[in-house]
């Protein structure tokens, strides 16, 4: 999703709150695009509680409730105390659908997220009828605080099978289509370093066409799926292993580019290069080594690692090569905000390029005498360096 589209699912949010007239919001879009990753997002922004549903795989007792029998007490046709009798009735609990939203809806207002309504099998329509119109089910009423957004995958692929057109009368649904750039920034560049600088080198890859046979799919939550998987793994595995671990989420053809991918990375061999301090002049390179070698972040550990990376950058000042800077830079925001732990290294680059002075605290393993000496270090660059850093890390 974009700002637009996120901004119109924050307003529907909140505008749903005070008028009931606002018709409840349902994202459509292919699958994996983040739809309910965004209402989470969304929900936690808002400091909305949240309360989801899988309406495939829903019950028609969590949206019924369970009868039980009791007996009552009714007169016969001849209405004396005598006559008596007791008739047995049915009462139903409380559907688990509205009794979940009412425990979660106590301590904040609470959205209740309807995933994949595209698949709603028809005898429970009439359910979703009552929910949707009335925000209701027989005659318990979800409270007041509750808001009600669902997702739906808008293809014949993803099993659409249409819905009624009461339902659709009484519903907004906004259609997404995916934008990589968006996702990249937000979510993509966050992922294992190999899978963020294949999609930013090839974005035609990130998204597929939709297949309902074995073989996958490429979208933005397979490639999550691979990044989170490459993690089980050592360097040396991923190399051998790069295009069966991604043909488990995506086409034979993606998981082969990927696997030349990770072969050409293998190749530049960040860890040797930093180890050896190996500076190398990019102006003279493929230009996808430009967007590689800001992902050699990964490698820099040590104070002198960071002073390397200082010097490679000093050997990339050319215009011909300051793509390279741009990406290094927003390779170092992305770490700096991120909320992990930075190395020393890493640390020591971003102090020197914003003008901080050392903190002893952030260099547990550097002697005071390395740290002045690295800090007293001289960049001929170093103001051209700042002022574009403050760009990116400020």
């Amino acid at each position: 999703m974009n700002n637009i589209e996120m901004q119109i699912l924050r307003n529907n949010i909140k505008g749903r709150l005070t008028n009931k007239l606002v018709a409840p919001l349902f994202l459509a879009g292919t699958p994996g695009t983040g739809k309910s990753t965004s209402v989470k997002l969304v929900a936690k922004e808002l400091g909305f509680n949240l309360v989801e549903y899988s309406c495939p795989s829903i019950s028609i007792e969590q949206l019924s409730g369970l009868p039980t029998e009791y007996a009552t007490p009714q007169f016969n046709q001849a209405s004396t105390v005598s006559n008596i009798v007791d008739v047995n009735s049915t009462l139903w609990s409380i559907p688990e659908i509205i009794a979940n939203v009412w425990i979660q809806s106590k301590s904040a207002p609470t959205i209740l997220l309807l995933d994949d309504f595209h698949a709603v099998p028809q005898h429970l329509q009439p359910y979703f009828y009552n929910l949707l119109l009335e925000y209701k089910i027989g005659n318990y009423i979800l409270p007041d605080n509750c808001v009600i957004v669902g997702t739906m995958n808008n293809s014949d692929k993803a099993g659409f099978n249409g819905m009624s057109s009461a339902i659709r009368n009484r519903i907004n649904i906004l259609e997404l289509e995916f934008n990589f750039e968006y996702w990249f920034n937000s979510y993509g560049n966050k992922l294992h370093y190999l899978v963020a600088s294949f999609l930013k080198a090839k974005p035609n890859y990130a998204e597929e066409d939709e297949s309902t046979g074995i073989s996958g799919f490429a979208t933005a939550r397979a490639w999550t799926a691979i990044a989170a998987e490459l993690a089980l793994y050592t360097p040396d595995e991923i190399h051998k292993y790069a295009s069966k671990i991604a043909g488990m989420q995506v086409s034979r053809e993606a998981a082969q580019a990927f696997q030349s991918h990770v072969n050409y990375v293998a190749a530049l061999d960040f860890e040797k290069t930093v180890s050896n301090q190996v500076l190398v002049d990019l102006s003279t390179r493929d230009p996808l080594d430009t967007i590689l070698y800001s992902y050699i972040t990964n490698f820099i550990h040590t104070i002198d690692d960071g002073m390397y990376l200082l010097d490679l950058m000093e050997t990339n000042k050319s215009d011909s090569s300051s793509t390279f800077i741009g990406f290094l830079f927003g390779e170092l925001y992305r770490k700096s905000c991120d909320g992990k732990q930075l190395s020393e290294g890493l640390t020591y680059t971003i102090d020197k390029l914003i003008g901080s002075k050392p903190d002893k605290a952030n260099y547990p393993n550097t002697s005071a005498d390395k740290l002045a000496k690295a800090f007293a270090k001289q960049i001929p660059s170093i103001s051209t360096f700042q002022n574009r850093a403050h760009e990116f890390l400020l």
